[in-house]
């Protein structure tokens, strides 16, 4: 079977609150997302890019689409900005949808939308795991992994910022598991993942790396700042967690990289990874 037609929009908000983004930057965006037929929507807070994309599945429509507009962002300008949604679907739900939106619908197309709503329902769920940790909802590792790489490029005009990597292990969480189950240990994770979005300001780049490893990706602040951060993430993670009446704790570490010129983003989190590990005794 050849590569199928795809529609991917990707939702995407600045990270540096500057507010509206320019229309003639937008356009200029286009130009610099090579191997996708994009078109561009604009709101004050907001950019949303439609790019059609022609591959053998949804997954690697939005890798492919993904990957463009990061390419393209720093070319105009537009580094500031991180995905924050992303939907696939087919050229023919897509068409079907603008057919949909620009006329009524009858009975007859009202259950064809509970049908592509089911459909696309699936689809969503494919592509929430490619972002998303399905247990805590954090960043998944390719997605995460993405975040550092955008965050090292270049921007025009600018040296690239100095980014930290801060990764949490949480020692323990095997034992837990041997003792109680897995499920025991999937809850604490749940908590241990709510309680670091907590310490951390809304909007913070975090994932789960790791069964038992967080990591959090920080720009533009100072080693000191960095430290603070990651001794009060650590502080936070190792409160006792209640699941039903086994009250558990963990011992927490962090382990803190700093990026180098032309440091690649798989290097700058194994560092800090092996910080983290080394910090609970393991090699």
């Amino acid at each position: 079977m050849g590569p199928a037609g795809w529609v991917v929009l990707l939702e995407a908000e600045s990270t540096n609150r500057e507010g509206a983004v320019e229309m003639s930057r937008l356009r200029r965006l286009l130009e610099h997302m090579p191997g996708v037929e994009p078109t561009a929507l604009h709101c004050a807070e907001r950019v949303a890019v439609q790019v059609h994309v022609d591959a053998p599945g949804e997954v690697e429509a939005l890798r492919v689409a993904s990957t463009a507009l990061r390419a393209g962002l720093p070319r105009v300008g537009l580094a500031h900005l991180r995905v924050i949604r992303a939907e696939v679907l087919t050229r023919g739900e897509f068409e079907r949808d603008c057919a949909m939106a620009d006329g009524g619908a009858d009975a007859a197309r009202a259950q064809e939308v509970v049908d592509a709503d089911n459909a696309r329902s699936a689809g969503n769920h494919l592509l929430r795991r490619a972002f998303q940790d399905p247990l805590t909802e954090l960043a998944a590792p390719s997605w995460f992994m993405d975040q550092i790489e955008q965050s090292l490029l270049a921007q025009p005009g600018l040296a690239v910022e100095e980014q930290a990597v801060v990764v949490l292990k949480l020692a323990g969480l095997g034992t837990i598991n041997e003792r109680w189950g897995r499920s025991v240990g999937d809850g604490i994770l749940v908590t241990s993942a709510r309680l670091l979005r907590a310490a951390l300001r809304p909007g913070a780049r975090v994932g789960r790396v790791a069964g038992d490893e967080f990591a959090v990706l920080f720009g533009g602040i100072c080693e000191a700042q960095v430290e603070a951060i990651a001794a009060r993430l650590v502080e936070a993670l190792s409160q006792p967690v209640l699941i039903g009446d086994i009250d558990a704790a963990l011992s927490p570490s962090a382990g803190i990289a700093t990026s180098r010129l032309n440091q690649d983003a798989g290097d700058l989190l194994a560092q800090a990874r092996a910080a983290a590990r080394a910090a609970t005794g393991q090699p």
